[in-house]
């Protein structure tokens, strides 16, 4: 395998504060996009769109790993993008490929364009108040300000694209933002679209 001493030496050069509200951007439109597919295509189709996108990026991505060739034009374009503990393991945009593709084929489809709304809006409010606003923190460094931002979000989302009504999706919106919110630092791309839609699919009458 072709991996060099370190990863970083390959990127260019960039600015943080640019590179995370760039990140933030495409994290909402994508999601967004992605959950209004899931509503207007079958779920076949769905499910199909979603597995061959997580392939590529899977491949993409583990190309990008193991090879210095593909990694320098890869960092060209996409270094901005990029976290400083992304250059060396699979990226926040692959995590939530991963995410989503789980929640469209294990869940109903209502159910998981819920639980991508609910990643791709209720966490970057999350993030935007946290980094913000945060004052109080909470077990694990995240701050209660976050969290609220998070519960309010997943909460309206709850309530306008699902029928689990305003008790369920406010039961839903406060243990998925419970869990976000004291969940170890791991990629939360990955768990949340399937744990959000999941307990809306669960507490739906």
């Amino acid at each position: 395998m072709d991996k060099p001493r370190t990863l970083a030496a390959d990127r260019p050069r960039r600015s943080a504060a640019r590179s995370e509200a760039g990140r933030k951007a495409v994290h909402v439109a994508v999601s967004v996009v992605a959950a209004c597919l899931v509503l207007l295509l079958s779920q076949g189709a769905a499910r199909l769109l979603f597995a061959l996108t997580t392939a590529v990026a899977l491949v993409i991505d583990l190309a990008r790993l193991r090879s210095a060739a593909f990694r320098r034009p890869f960092l060209r374009a996409f270094s901005a993008m990029l976290r400083d503990e992304e250059l060396d393991r699979l990226t926040g945009a692959t995590m939530l490929s991963v995410g989503f593709t789980l929640a469209v084929c294990l869940l109903p489809s209502d159910y998981a364009a819920a639980g991508l709304f609910t990643a791709g809006l209720a966490d970057p409010a999350a993030a935007f108040v946290g980094r913000g606003y945060g004052r109080v923190r909470l077990p694990g460094g995240k701050s209660l300000e976050g969290a609220a931002a998070f519960l309010l979000v997943a909460f309206v989302v709850g309530v306008a694209t699902t029928s689990v009504g305003l008790a369920g999706a406010a039961i839903a919106a406060a243990i998925t933002a419970m869990l976000e919110a004291i969940s170890p630092r791991f990629d939360d791309n990955l768990y949340l679209p399937i744990m959000a839609g999941t307990l809306l699919w669960i507490l739906a009458p």
